[in-house]
Parts: C-alpha cells; structure tokens; sequence
C-alpha cells in the first residue's frame, strides 16, 4: 500500500496527538513540508505560533503563547539549523516541549545539520561537535530527529549512540524526478550518462541517483595540499572496491567518460570549488559534453559566487539545488541555480514516523 492510499484509507491520525512549530530556520521549507503532510494524512495541521523577539541586550527571546497544547503530546520542531542562534533556538523550543510543558515526545525535523563536518572520532584534535550536539539534544528531550541527505553516516552514528532515533531522508528520487528530461534528451541524442562523486564522501548518494537514473557511476578524488587548497585526481585504484561495496552498480574510469553527459551529485555547495575544478577537469582533460550540477544544501560560504556561478568560474551547463536552506536576494542568481523542492519527500518520512505513534 502507497503512502498516499494509507492516507485515504481506514487510518486516520488524531489531530489531538500531535503539536507542531517551526523556528526561525528557513519557515518556508517547513510549510511546504506541513502542507505535504496535511494532503498525505487527510489532515489540517498548522504551527503554533513562536513569538520571537529580542532582549535589550541583544539575548533571543523567544516563547510559544499557547504552551498548553503541548501537554502530553508528540511535539514536531522544525529548524534548518545554519548558525549558532538557530542551534540554540531549537534545542530551547525542545527542552521547553518535554521538560517545561509535558509533551510525550520530541521530534526534531532538521533539513540541514551545521556540525555535519565535526563527526570524526578518530581526529582527537577536532571537537566531535556532531556527537556532543547528539548528546544535548537527547538530554534536552528530543527522542527522534529526520534529517535529509546528511552529510555522512558517522552523524547518524553519533545520533545513535545517543538514544536518538534517526531517519535520513534520500532525495535522490525527485532529483531524478527534476532532471530526467535532461537524461532522456541525451540517450536520443546518443549521448551516454554518468552520473559523478566530487569526493568519496559523496559516493553513496551519487549511486542512489544512479540507481534512480539507471546509468553509471565516476567518482572524483579529492584532497587538500598542505596549504589547504583543493586538488582532484582520477580514482582508478579506487574502482575494485567500489564495485564489490555496491555490485549492482557499473563504475567507470575518468578515462572512459568521453563525450558523456554528466551529473555531479553532492550533498551541499560551501564555495563550490571541488564542483567547479571537478568540471574543468573533465570537460578539458577528458572531453565529456557537459557536466550538470545537483546538489542538496545551499551552504554558500563567503565568496562563492566568485569560484561557482560567476561568468567565467562556472563551467556547469545546469545547476540543480534543493531548497532545505533559505536563500533571500542576496544568495539568489537570475536563473543561474534551478530550485529543487524536496520538502516532499521530508513530509513523506514525517507521516510514516508520526503513523507509528
């Protein structure tokens, strides 16, 4: 049975169960993804209202007016959590909901994750920010978290060994969804398709969109120099290990992708660079036809129009980017980037997990 006939049929969610709010991180996301959930579960959820001001010395005030309906129910709080006032306006809202005001659980629906990168155990110099976020969390109250395309297993790891349930939304299928126009115009055309991994920390989402797309898979190997610049090299002696990781998916060599079509898959843009010298690379040195960009977080450090959309910088025929992080005007592009809503597909993890409850 489909998600969506589950919603039509004998099993109807109690509106009474369940609270939502949204804090201040990317609030259009979160609508969409409310909206998607109302349609799915034949219901009429709406956010409670976060009242969200400043003190005089410039401390966050914030506060839910109607805290009674948070009383022994399953609380849904979303934050895109880009900055540290974000992270500390979602691990309040959580704390209040469980430990203030009742509520019987804590789910935290978190599009993007800031401390993705701060996951290494093994760099004892480095605070592994992403288990000790874990850790507050869980002791703040929350028991659940969906996150989408996160950026590395060991998060989800570190979520685990904390307590915290963990659900990491795939949105390889309506990337596929968004771009396959573009694979079924060049398979007319004759031209063959690959899809390709900046780096082997993408490698596992590159073969989802594959998979989803039915054709190949490159990879790119990235590394920094010393005085941290990007380098990329071909992946070759890389290649037999992969094909026994995944034996259902073809892997090809930099060396055979003459004339493809190719569509880099990462999770995020920070500066873009990797993308872009990834790009060069095969569009000079191995001549495919064109490389296509999907990506899922729009990060955009400082300076990253100048290594990735400008004229001149930018050798990508078409990017794709999903929309679990707010852009205004000042990160938008004129039609540069193509906005991918893959609330879809969040609302869709949300229903199946409050189902269950």
């Amino acid at each position: 049975m489909t998600v969506e006939s589950q919603s039509r049929g004998d099993r109807k969610m109690n509106t009474n169960n369940f609270a939502f709010i949204s804090g201040n991180g990317s609030f259009e996301f979160s609508e969409l993804v409310l909206t998607r959930l109302n349609s799915l579960a034949g219901t009429e959820f709406g956010f409670l209202h976060l009242d969200s001001d400043y003190f005089g010395d410039g401390g966050p005030d914030f506060y839910i007016p109607r805290y009674d309906l948070l009383k022994g129910r399953h609380v849904v709080i979303f934050q895109s959590m880009t900055d540290l006032e974000l992270k500390d306006e979602f691990l309040t809202l959580v704390w209040a909901a469980k430990h203030q005001y009742g509520a019987v659980s804590v789910i935290g629906v978190l599009p993007f994750f800031m401390h993705r990168r701060e996951d290494h155990a093994e760099k004892m110099e480095e605070i592994n920010r992403s288990r000790f976020f874990a850790n507050q969390l869980a002791a703040a109250g929350a028991s659940r978290v969906i996150f989408c395309d996160i950026h590395s297993q060991q998060v989800i790891t570190n979520f685990k060994t904390e307590g915290i349930d963990v659900i990491d939304v795939d949105s390889a299928p309506i990337l596929a969804e968004q771009i396959m126009s573009l694979v079924t115009l060049a398979r007319t055309n004759g031209v063959p398709v690959a899809v390709d991994s900046p780096d082997f920390g993408s490698i596992y989402r590159a073969v989802s969109l594959a998979r989803a797309l039915k054709v190949p898979v490159a990879i790119g190997k990235k590394f920094r120099s010393a005085t941290g610049a990007i380098k990329l090299s071909s992946s070759d002696d890389e290649l037999d290990s992969l094909r026994q990781e995944y034996p259902d998916v073809e892997f090809l060599n930099d060396s055979s992708l003459n004339s493809f079509l190719i569509i880099q898959r990462d999770d995020e843009v920070s500066s873009g660079d990797t993308s872009q010298k990834r790009a060069a690379h095969l569009l000079d040195d191995i001549q495919v036809n064109e490389v296509v960009f999907c990506g899922t977080h729009a990060v955009f450090n400082r300076g990253w129009r100048r290594k990735f959309v400008r004229a001149g910088v930018n050798r990508l025929s078409r990017i794709f980017l999903a929309n679990t992080i707010h852009r205004d005007y000042r990160k938008q592009t004129g039609g540069v980037i193509t906005n991918v809503d893959v609330s879809p597909g969040v609302a869709n993890a949300l229903y199946l997990t409050l189902a269950q409850l």
